[in-house]
């Protein structure tokens, strides 16, 4: 893992689902990817095209009543969504163990100290269309 910071624009599907792709050829099954981004941004688009590029054939939905959904692919993967929790209730849920656990966790609205080393991801909205993603924390 590494610290730069790079820059994706995204002005469709086509674009964000190669970003995400490229990350995914990066990946080794023990990272955590923090999403964040206003609501409507494609948080959850995103994770559905790094779950394809990860070889998972379920239907990724966010796991906003879930909190956290749990797939198999090349490497286990743990879609986690924080927006309805509070940060107490991490431990009830276990969220520690299952952090701990071999496989690239995903975090939505993260509410969690995240240890070791983790890709963040920023999208903003540049028009209806066109999103800008701010990466960090990955060499791609």
């Amino acid at each position: 893992m590494k610290s730069n910071k790079v820059q994706f624009r995204s002005n469709s599907l086509k674009d964000t689902q190669a970003l995400a792709k490229k990350i995914a050829q990066h990946l080794q099954g023990n990272e955590t990817i923090i999403l964040s981004g206003e609501l409507g941004s494609g948080k959850t688009t995103f994770v559905q095209f790094l779950a394809a590029a990860l070889d998972i054939k379920d239907n990724i939905t966010s796991p906003t009543f879930n909190i956290v959904r749990f797939y198999n692919g090349k490497y286990p993967l743990r879609h986690f969504d924080m927006y309805r929790l509070q940060a107490a209730e991490l431990a009830e849920l276990g969220f520690e163990e299952i952090m701990s656990e071999h496989g690239i966790n995903v975090i939505e609205w993260n509410k969690a100290q995240v240890f070791g080393d983790s890709i963040t991801i920023n999208i903003d909205f540049i028009s209806k269309q066109a999103r800008l993603f701010t990466v960090q924390g990955i060499d791609l």
